[in-house]
């Protein structure tokens, strides 16, 4: 499996406020690029069991070892200074920013592949 960079959100919220297909949901991913919200707790379908199952079974066996480090949360603002806020599916929430240090090291049967620090 590849991973990529992708435009996404993570919203944590009480749904049992809402009277549409989200209601009792708690834990939203919204793909901005694609423009789809999902529920990641849902259960996967068959044919998704599959997909996830064949790329197990074809994928080399690597360790990645990933540390995270010195984490920042900071609400974000404007120019002029105002908290800013984005509504989503109706909700006014707020924008915050993560900004992390990341150390990876990644192992394919035993051989160092590389590492690598992010922020």
């Amino acid at each position: 499996m590849k991973s990529k960079w992708r435009d996404m959100s993570i919203l944590f919220w009480d749904g049992s406020k809402v009277e549409d297909c989200m209601k009792g949901v708690s834990l939203i991913l919204i793909n901005r690029s694609r423009e789809i919200v999902i529920d990641p707790l849902e259960d996967l379908d068959e044919e998704e069991k599959i997909a996830v199952l064949s790329d197990i079974l074809s994928a080399d066996p690597f360790k990645n070892d990933v540390k995270v480090e010195d984490p920042e949360w900071a609400v974000s603002k404007n120019m002029f200074g105002k908290v800013k806020k984005s509504k989503i599916n109706g909700n006014e929430c707020i924008e915050v920013k993560l900004k992390v240090s990341q150390h990876s090291e990644k192992l394919l049967k035993g051989k160092q592949l590389f590492t690598f620090t992010k922020e």
